[in-house]
């Protein structure tokens, strides 16, 4: 009983202590760090991210719905079967304004050209202003009207710029870009290990810009004339000319890196989504 009878006051003493304590002791510093989700991020890590957007905003859905309507292929089953017979909702658009737009589009591409601005690395933002004439250039080719010039506004309810407006403010970018990558500055340096397009050649990239500027011209030619098509054939001069310069994407035989149309005929579970049409297969 003499224990006992001791004991009991040097457990409220103890219970009372642990309670005075600060009760956030498994807070602050890195405890409140999620390393899962970075609050920030550093060009390089935004350009490869909007690299990897690129090719699966060219590779994915835009170029499966394009394709079926222009009964180059056919959808077999699922959502597919519906998108061929023009059944097309909010749905499937906003997975196209995703890639336009959201990680990996043009948020991303702004920010990071914000940070090389300040560094003045104008190698790697001219490559940002290259993929960002790409993006939005194409987005102009699907869609029409766009919203760019006040994309990044922060407005509820931004304006729709004009179709051939908006070609015009990429033939601007486009042509930014390319001065940009012929910067002499000590300051300027292209990307090599985080490049998975052309590995940090500048001359690649310069002459996809060119190649790009000729098709956007050639997608305003009909409604332009002469004028167009003799600036498209200027800048095709300078474009692309061996295979070893194509824009192509880094695609692996890993599951979750292979080509987008080899998923739906490979093995990954979606075999009879996507067929080719049958009005094209003798």
């Amino acid at each position: 009983m003499i224990k006992i009878r001791y004991l009991a006051p040097v457990a409220a003493i103890l219970v009372a202590s642990v309670t005075a304590c600060k009760t956030d002791f498994l807070t602050g510093g890195d405890l409140s760090t999620d390393p899962n989700r970075p609050t920030t991020a550093t060009a390089t890590q935004l350009f490869q991210g909007i690299q990897t957007n690129i090719w699966a905003f060219f590779g994915s859905d835009p170029a499966r719905v394009t394709g079926m309507w222009a009964r180059e292929f056919a959808g077999g089953q699922n959502q597919y079967q519906s998108i061929y017979n023009y059944q097309y909702d909010e749905g499937i658009q906003s997975g196209f304004n995703s890639g336009l737009y959201a990680a990996g589009g043009l948020v991303d591409i702004a920010r990071a050209k914000d940070i090389v601005t300040a560094s003045q690395n104008f190698a790697l933002l001219g490559i940002l202003q290259v993929q960002e004439g790409m993006l939005m250039g194409t987005g102009a080719d699907l869609f029409g009207d766009l919203v760019y010039s006040q994309a990044l506004s922060g407005k509820p309810n931004p304006t729709l710029d004009p179709q051939l407006a908006v070609y015009d403010s990429v033939q601007k970018v486009l042509s930014a870009g390319i001065a940009n990558m012929a910067s002499t500055a000590a300051t300027s340096s292209p990307p090599s290990n985080s490049d998975l397009d052309y590995g940090g050649d500048l001359a690649k990239w310069t002459a996809l810009a060119h190649t790009m500027k000729a098709r956007f011209f050639m997608h305003t030619a009909e409604v332009r004339g002469a004028a167009a098509y003799t600036a498209a054939l200027a800048e095709v001069q300078l474009g692309i000319k061996a295979n070893s310069g194509n824009y192509v994407g880094a695609f692996t035989a890993n599951s979750s890196e292979q080509n987008f149309y080899y998923q739906f005929d490979g093995p990954a579970g979606r075999k009879g989504y996507l067929v080719a049409d049958p009005q094209f297969v003798a």
